[in-house]
């Protein structure tokens, strides 16, 4: 008797193995027993921007704010999320851009493997790192320089058989350059004329560094200034706080001898940056023998 209880109960135990196994398969979408409904759900996860500031020009990545601005080579690291039930396998994305011929798509990779149901993947390539930053799966823009600012784009992310958009945006730089001051040093006569050399400052009270801010023109509405020189001159890079002056090398002003010194009077400068971001400041200067 005992015996045949031993023996009902082996068969009760083997049933349950067998249907809890059978159960446990069909209600679990990454099993391959699973005869319900798959639901397939891949989508753009989050990205991050990555500008560093590099040394090849003219394009030579960006100010390093993790902003896209026009003028910057850049990397756009995006991450997936797997919102379905079941497992995505062997992921291999492809970036198409929609709007704006003058972005360019300049190298890629996006290559995610497999992806598991709730899993946020940022691709499955060796870690890319620089400046403290880190990212697998990226895209590479060039914006250029026309780009105006407050112009978005779309990136376009195909995979198997479905797509999924990233809307982007070109934002104004953060730099922002004023006027800072200017020294009028008295330089040398000669014949009728006078020559001064000023020396301008500027300052970058912006949010954003800037790279290779140089002098473009100088103009002014006095009909008695002109200047000895009308070549660019390179400030160099600005960082945020930091001001810097236009230095020995400043063209110098010439006016007649015959004016009453001190003498007042106006000069623009017109300033450019590597990125093509531009801006116009108004001096006051006394011109004083």
């Amino acid at each position: 008797m005992r015996l045949n209880k031993i023996y009902i109960l082996l068969i009760i135990t083997q049933l349950f193995i067998l249907f809890g196994c059978e159960y446990y398969e069909r209600n679990n979408p990454v099993d391959p027993g699973y005869k319900g409904v798959i639901t397939k759900n891949l989508k753009v996860h989050s990205f991050y921007i990555y500008d560093p500031i590099g040394n090849n020009l003219p394009y030579s990545g960006g100010n390093g704010d993790s902003i896209i601005n026009r003028g910057e080579k850049l990397k756009v690291f995006i991450k997936l999320i797997n919102l379905g039930n079941s497992i995505e396998s062997n992921i291999n994305a492809t970036a198409q851009l929609l709007t704006n011929s003058n972005i360019q798509i300049t190298d890629s990779y996006l290559k995610y493997g497999d992806i598991l149901p709730g899993q946020i993947s940022e691709g499955d390539g060796d870690i890319y790192s620089g400046s403290g930053t880190y990212g697998r799966a990226f895209v590479e823009l060039q914006i250029d320089k026309s780009v105006l600012p407050n112009t978005s784009f779309s990136l376009v992310l195909s995979y198997s058989d479905r797509a999924d958009t990233l809307s982007l945006f070109c934002k104004p730089t953060g730099a922002n350059i004023i006027n800072d001051g200017v020294v009028v040093t008295y330089n040398l006569p000669s014949g009728n004329q006078y020559w001064f050399r000023p020396d301008y400052k500027i300052k970058n009270i912006g949010t954003s560094m800037t790279r290779l801010v140089k002098i473009i023109d100088y103009d002014s509405n006095d009909p008695n200034v002109s200047f000895g020189t009308s070549s660019s001159l390179e400030i160099g890079d600005l960082g945020v706080g930091e001001s810097k002056s236009s230095g020995f090398f400043t063209p110098n002003i010439v006016v007649p001898n015959s004016l009453n010194f001190p003498y007042n009077t106006s000069v623009t400068i017109k300033l450019e940056d590597l990125f093509g971001n531009t801006w116009s400041l108004d001096y006051e200067l006394t011109l004083e023998k």
